[in-house]
């Protein structure tokens, strides 16, 4: 398998874990021409075996597309639930370790994030 069909193949693998775990459309973040997701920025990608990638670039999406305070907040929650639920594939003596990683993640992101949330303000009719 070639270098280009093989970052195809692991990128459709994570698509289709966000589309099972993401409420509503999600678009193909990873055929996109002006957004680049860059996986967990300063912090582990994987735990394990686990892959925490797509969970993270969902958040970076999502902070690429920006808007209110409000949706800062909601999309920090919503990756804290993302890999929250990567917990469930540990065995239950080490869920509490995920479920920690999910906890530091959230709070890095919403104290460090501020400065990457693209503030779009809403246009009102």
């Amino acid at each position: 398998m070639s270098k280009t069909a093989s970052r195809i193949a692991k990128e459709a693998k994570k698509l289709a874990w966000l589309r099972r775990c993401v409420e509503g459309p999600v678009p193909d973040i990873y055929s996109m021409k002006n957004f680049e997701p860059n996986g967990c920025s300063f912090a582990p990608d994987r735990i394990g075996r686990c892959l925490l990638t797509p969970a993270c670039d969902w958040h970076d999406y999502r902070y690429y597309i920006g808007g209110s305070r409000e949706d800062r907040h909601r999309v920090d929650l919503e990756l804290y639930h993302l890999l929250n639920r990567r917990s469930a594939e540990f065995h239950w003596l080490f869920r509490w370790f995920v479920r920690g990683v999910a906890h530091t993640y959230y709070f890095h992101v919403r104290v460090y994030g501020e400065r990457f949330w693209n503030r779009r303000t809403a246009t009102h009719c």
